[in-house]
């Protein structure tokens, strides 16, 4: 009985760094580079989108060209633009609550 306990446990623990490790690898992005007799592989975190908002303007920080479609509470589309890299200003009439959609993944913002 107790080796079921231990193998378990064993289980169990591998299972969770198995999820870290994951984790991990879908954050990160792998860059090879070859050299006449040396392979090495390089791991590179990809920025992340930063999304925020000061006086009726959503900020958006990317570090690459993105479509970006910007809806109200109630699900109606107010901008779809496509920015560069960088910092964009996107200036929204009314305040309110909107949903900002980049990349399939979406935020809430208040204005």
């Amino acid at each position: 009985m107790k080796h079921l306990y231990k193998a378990l446990i064993a289980l169990t623990l591998s299972c969770s760094g198995l999820s870290t490790a994951i984790a991990q690898s879908t954050l990160a992005k792998e860059v090879w580079s070859a050299s006449d007799n040396d392979r090495r592989i390089e791991i590179q975190k990809e920025e992340e989108i930063e999304i925020s908002s000061n006086d009726g303007v959503i900020y958006i920080r990317t570090p690459r060209k993105v479509e970006v479609t910007i809806y109200t509470i109630l699900g109606q589309a107010v901008i779809t633009r496509t920015i560069n890299p960088g910092i964009s200003e996107l200036k929204i009439g009314t305040r309110g609550i909107y949903l900002v959609k980049i990349e399939g993944k979406t935020q809430k913002v208040a204005l």
